[in-house]
């Protein structure tokens, strides 16, 4: 369940992976706005973060419905494998 916790972490390491590896941190302040330019562009904005926030709902869903299989308990797997899918719906959906 902490994996689910991390979604803020995992996008602050993206971004600060994104930053020094673009070379952005040796700018300075004044330089024009063409900076950061990796953090508008498509696949950061509407590929990975999607991404990043999606991978522990659907690994927790998974966990949720091979829990549902291996025991036969549908409460409370079944409850947590349509919270997972309902939290991935809203993610996509923004």
């Amino acid at each position: 369940d902490w994996f689910t916790s991390m979604v803020k972490i995992f996008q602050d390491m993206l971004w600060t992976a994104c930053f020094v590896f673009s070379g952005d941190f040796l700018l300075s302040e004044d330089a024009d706005d063409s900076r950061k330019a990796w953090e508008h562009q498509l696949w950061y904005k509407n590929i990975v973060i999607p991404l990043i926030c999606l991978a522990p709902l659907w690994f927790r869903f998974n966990q949720s419905l091979r829990r549902y299989i291996d025991t036969g308990k549908r409460w409370p797997n079944l409850a947590n494998a349509f919270k997972y899918a309902l939290s991935q719906t809203v993610t996509l959906s923004g």
